[in-house]
């Protein structure tokens, strides 16, 4: 078609967390790409197929308001155009344009959670709601409704008593609703680390949990470079 392309191949050490490790390399590759083209988007074929298997996912491990809101169609610099359309819209398209494409071998391979999700779990829910897309639409964006509310909560607290980078008061932080408090120590730990992704909700819930027993100095590692550490009334992030 005359456009550039740019290849990567890689080989995952390993068997365990092949979804993952292979998401992060992509993701890598993307940005990379991004910044030396200086493009404004990374533009991916996500569709409304893909959509509901991450509501599902993220419902499946855990994943507080913000994972259940699903993807967003603008994050960030990654821009998904079609996750409003439905795959099967998409392959008659094609279809109909006499469009050849590839499909992922790895598609058909259950051993991967969301193919899991895709050929077996899915299918049988559809036979319990047959209307599931749209279903999970509405609450999907009631959830993110509810985190933009939770964020912007979060934000106004780290405002008034956040200081030094990453500390603020427990007794302060005592006063909010505890749904309030986890997204308070993930915005504090994404904006202390400087990552794109906040702390996950299992990891958010042990910060909590360390501040209700209370008793105490008390350090929890979150990674080789980040914990958080109660001390003298006050959680901060080293």
């Amino acid at each position: 078609f005359g456009h550039k392309f740019r290849l990567k191949k890689i080989s995952l050490a390993g068997q365990s967390g092949q979804e993952e490790k292979g998401r992060k390399a992509r993701r890598a590759f993307f940005e990379k790409l991004a910044a030396e083209y200086k493009a404004r988007f990374i533009v991916t074929a996500h569709t409304q197929d893909d959509q509901l298997e991450t509501i599902f996912f993220n419902f499946l491990r855990g994943s507080g308001p913000g994972g259940l809101a699903g993807m967003r169609p603008v994050n960030g610099q990654y821009f998904k155009p079609l996750l409003a359309t439905a795959k099967k819209t998409l392959l008659e398209y094609l279809r109909k344009k006499r469009q050849p494409f590839c499909r992922d071998v790895m598609n058909k391979d259950t051993s991967y959670s969301r193919v899991l999700l895709r050929k077996k779990i899915i299918p049988l829910c559809r036979k319990i709601n047959p209307s599931l897309e749209s279903t999970l639409t509405r609450q999907a964006f009631l959830f993110e409704n509810i985190e933009k509310l939770l964020a912007k909560k979060a934000a106004e607290f780290l405002r008034k008593n956040a200081h030094g980078g990453a500390v603020f008061p427990i007794k302060e932080l005592e006063k909010l609703p505890e749904s309030i408090q986890l997204t308070v120590i993930q915005e504090a730990y994404r904006a202390y680390t400087k990552l794109k992704y906040r702390l996950d909700l299992k990891n958010a819930r042990a910060v909590l949990e360390m501040i209700q027993k209370g008793v105490g100095d008390k350090r929890l590692q979150i990674s080789k470079k980040s914990s958080f550490l109660l001390k003298n009334g006050q959680l901060s992030i080293v």
